[in-house]
């Protein structure tokens, strides 16, 4: 809360929060709750790097706080792939929800 608390004050609430800015962020929010789950959509969609440091982030969150919950939303990618390879998955193709795709494209 620290961070909006700020970034307010500077006038710029709104402005782009840096991901080393949220670990505090994460953290404090965690420690609120008693259970806590983070959806991250499209992370296939970050750039290189981004992706690396959220990966690595959540990681270290997953193992430090056991009240955390997340689901992670991507493309398959080799290297996300890679790096959550001891976390369950669940695959979905174009096959799996074809019937769902043609009856919303008509």
């Amino acid at each position: 809360m620290d961070l909006y608390n700020t970034k307010g004050k500077a006038g710029v609430a709104s402005q782009t929060v840096y991901i080393n800015d949220t670990k505090p962020l994460l953290n404090e929010v965690i420690k609120m709750n008693d259970n806590v789950v983070i959806f991250l959509d499209a992370l296939d969609e970050c750039l290189p790097e981004s992706k690396k440091d959220l990966l690595k982030i959540f990681k270290k969150l997953l193992k430090s706080c056991h009240n955390l919950k997340m689901v992670i939303s991507s493309r398959d990618q080799s290297v996300i792939s890679r790096r959550l390879e001891n976390y369950p998955a669940i695959t979905v193709t174009s096959i799996d929800n074809k019937d769902d795709i043609e009856g919303f494209v008509r």
